[in-house]
């Protein structure tokens, strides 16, 4: 497992394990189950053609810390971001940590696969998201989600990129691929911000659980 926080947790599981289970569990079967587990789109890196995806289902400021440290320990280059969340989350932030990291990514884009979770918590009207994320008071007219997504990162990121967000997810893949071969060069593609996103994404691109 990749990852400080996923380590993090597995030591946690170890110790609930040696607490709960006493003289019935030893080291070997412990190292056993350690070399054997895996949680798919969780600091997850699976290659398709010339991209390079990167799986972290991170949805809290805490866990995208966590999930941004991972990244930039992969030095990668060419990186791009596919990004989405539940409106109940907390956007700025989210898009924060990820602005503020050393990564430069050149394309940006906001997308879903259409799975989507109950929620009883009124979506936040653009206006609202926007006044809170970069203050921005003027009147704005009604949008898709992913277009609040990309208005918010353009206020919280200092650095120039390609945003899109009019793209259904499998145009977004393939527009991706294009980047790719566009440039001739090969991408890192971080995938984050939602579990959901990334099951879509996996199933997408036929990826299997592993």
């Amino acid at each position: 497992m990749q990852g400080d926080h996923q380590r993090f947790n597995a030591a946690l599981a170890v110790a609930l394990c040696q607490s709960a289970l006493g003289d019935r569990i030893n080291d070997s079967i412990i190292r056993q189950g350690l070399e054997t587990c895996s949680m798919a789109g969780r600091a997850q890196i699976v290659q398709k053609q010339s991209i390079r995806y990167c799986f972290d289902g991170a949805h809290t400021p805490q866990s995208m810390k966590a999930c941004i440290k991972w990244f930039e320990s992969l030095n990668a280059k060419n990186c791009c971001l596919v990004f989405n969340c539940q409106h109940t989350k907390a956007t700025k932030e989210l898009l924060e940590t990820i602005a503020l990291s050393t990564i430069r990514f050149h394309t940006v884009v906001f997308t879903h696969g259409g799975s989507k979770k109950p929620s009883f918590v009124k979506r936040p009207t653009s206006q609202q998201i926007l006044e809170e994320a970069v203050g921005d008071s003027a009147a704005v007219i009604e949008e898709t989600w992913q277009e609040t997504l990309a208005k918010v990162w353009k206020g919280v990121s200092a650095h120039p990129s390609t945003v899109v967000f009019d793209k259904s997810l499998s145009e977004s893949i393939s527009y991706l691929q294009s980047v790719s071969e566009a440039k001739g060069e090969d991408l890192t593609v971080l995938v984050t911000g939602s579990l959901l996103l990334i099951g879509d994404v996996m199933k997408e691109l036929e990826i299997e659980p592993n």
